[in-house]
């Protein structure tokens, strides 16, 4: 699975419907809402290790929301799952300059909020990986 920066992740690609989503990758095996945020609606492909999240507004349901746990994550066609964070940072991530860090208990994430992105680290290794549309698309 490709990593698209500020596009999507393989065929997933933001700004698709539920309708092309189903079309393309059949019913989710989840299907909610986010209890904070009624507008929201989640899905979950588990064969993908894939949660994505659709917004609701005014006219249609979009998805804007792309959450990652698959092993076979890619980057310019550089595995980006297990493997440590600077070397990521460094080989396949290198055009992308400014991350912001945040640390919690026992993992830490980077951020970058021109392609909005955020990679999920536990035990120097990257775990999961997070992407939404950027703000001033």
């Amino acid at each position: 699975m490709e990593i698209h920066l500020k596009e999507g992740i393989d065929a997933f690609q933001f700004g698709m419907t539920p309708d092309e989503i189903v079309e393309q990758f059949g019913e989710p095996d989840i299907k909610t809402v986010d209890a904070e945020d009624e507008n929201e609606i989640i899905w979950v492909y588990n064969n993908y290790r894939i949660r994505l999240s659709f917004f609701q507004d005014e006219n249609e349901t979009l998805l804007g929301y792309i959450r990652c746990s698959n092993p076979n994550l890619k980057i310019n066609g550089t595995k980006v799952f297990d493997e440590e964070i600077d070397t990521v940072l460094k080989n396949s991530l290198k055009a992308v300059k400014k991350w912001e860090t945040d640390e919690y208990d026992l993992f830490v994430t980077y951020f970058n909020s021109d392609n909005w992105l955020t990679l999920n680290v536990e035990y120097n290794r990257i775990n999961g990986v997070e992407m939404g549309v950027p703000l001033d698309d």
